[in-house]
C-alpha cells in the first residue's frame, strides 16, 4: 500500500511539473514575439516543435524571426 501512496504521489508530482513548464515556456514564447513585434500563432503548439528547436533544426518557409511567431 505504501509503493502506491508514494507512486500517485510520484506521478501527481511529474504532472504538476510539466504543467507548470509548459505554461511558463508558452509565456516565455508569447513574451519574444511580442518583443520582435509579431503575433504568437497559437495553431502550432506541441512537442515537434519544441523538438525541432531543441534539436536546432529552423523551418526555412516561415516570415517571422521565431518559430511560432507570425507577422502582423
Amino acid at each position: 500500500m505504501r509503493a502506491f501512496a508514494s507512486y500517485c504521489s510520484m506521478l501527481a508530482a511529474t504532472l504538476i511539473l510539466f504543467y507548470l513548464v509548459n505554461d511558463r515556456y508558452y509565456k516565455y514564447k508569447v513574451k519574444r514575439c511580442a518583443k520582435i513585434g509579431a503575433k504568437y500563432d497559437t495553431t502550432e503548439i506541441g512537442i515537434f516543435p519544441l523538438a525541432e528547436r531543441l534539436i536546432g533544426k529552423k523551418k526555412t518557409y516561415k516570415k517571422a524571426e521565431y518559430y511560432n511567431c507570425t507577422a502582423v
